[in-house]
């Protein structure tokens, strides 16, 4: 199995588990989405890395293990540009987050 496939075949999980944990905890939380501008981006860039990420995963899961999977992604310009954006909205998002977090421990609300 290639090592590439392996990474694929475990981050993209990974980040699609995290984003859906994220979103399913926020959900009851509408009014403080509504107040704050860094989780409102939050919300946006975890639901985007959560569909994406999700995508990926089933590709990963369902291809061959020995067909080098993201040597096929990667090599359309299309799937790349998606490829790399499930994984920034993901690290967006989680700035975003941490951004919101320091601000408002920092402020003494």
């Amino acid at each position: 199995m290639n090592q590439k496939n392996e990474y694929g075949r475990w981050i993209h999980p990974v980040l699609a588990a995290t984003s859906m944990a994220f979103l399913l905890t926020i959900l009851d939380k509408a009014p403080l989405v509504a107040s704050s501008d860094y989780l409102i981006f939050c919300v946006y860039f975890y639901s985007l890395s959560l569909v994406l990420n999700a995508i990926w995963s089933f590709i990963y899961f369902v291809e061959d293990p020995n067909k080098d999977v993201s040597k096929m992604l990667r090599s359309n310009f299309f799937t790349k540009g998606l490829d790399n954006l499930s994984n920034w909205s993901f690290l967006f998002a989680t700035i975003s987050f941490l951004t919101y977090l320091i601000l408002r421990t920092s402020n003494g609300f």
